[in-house]
């Protein structure tokens, strides 16, 4: 599945888990385990360490196997969507 990215200015509507592809200098790094709260000032979002977040995506979770859909308890670190 093709991921839809969107450019950094623009807010995630909603909070949730959000690939970023961040920039520090000439360091640019694509990441997964961010976890985006609406109520926080998006524009700060990565600053604290001096990132300018590029793109963000939706995390989507990876299909997998039928007989395991409803079986499985933790995704990534949180509950299933």
């Amino acid at each position: 599945m093709p991921i839809k990215w969107t450019k950094g200015d623009i807010k995630p509507p909603k909070d949730g888990n959000y690939y970023l592809i961040r920039k520090r200098k000439d360091y640019i790094t694509i990441d997964v385990d961010y976890y985006y709260h609406s109520y926080n000032n998006w524009e700060r979002f990565g600053k604290n360490e001096g990132w300018q977040i590029l793109c963000w995506a939706k995390f989507v979770n990876p299909d997998v196997p039928e007989e395991l859909k409803n079986k499985i308890n933790c995704w990534f670190g949180g509950d299933p969507e």
